[in-house]
């Protein structure tokens, strides 16, 4: 028969701890990546009813905004925050010239 430690091994004292700990040692940092991809999902379907230049730029820019507070809180490398950037800056230049 296999024996278990289930003592708690993480120091999770608050909400930020807590999530942090799970982002970062029991999903290897990518459970951020995926609660940022959702979000981003989410925003580009309910901003869906403007063109998609639009509704890509709007999400883009709150999800890098949304992202930027996860980054602060320690859920997500930087890598995505240069990603999320890089987004929004294509889809402002959507935008601008899909415009003319």
């Amino acid at each position: 028969m296999t024996t278990y430690n289930l003592t708690n091994i993480f120091a999770a004292n608050s909400t930020q701890d807590l999530m942090t700990t799970v982002s970062a040692d029991l999903t290897g940092g990518l459970l951020g990546i995926l609660i940022i991809v959702a979000i981003f999902i989410i925003l580009f379907m309910a901003f869906s009813f403007y063109s998609v230049a639009a509704a890509f730029m709007v999400s883009s820019f709150l999800t890098t905004t949304i992202a930027g507070l996860a980054w602060y809180f320690g859920l997500i490398p930087m890598l995505v925050i240069i990603v999320l950037m890089s987004m929004l800056v294509i889809s402002i230049f959507m935008v601008m010239f899909t415009n003319r």
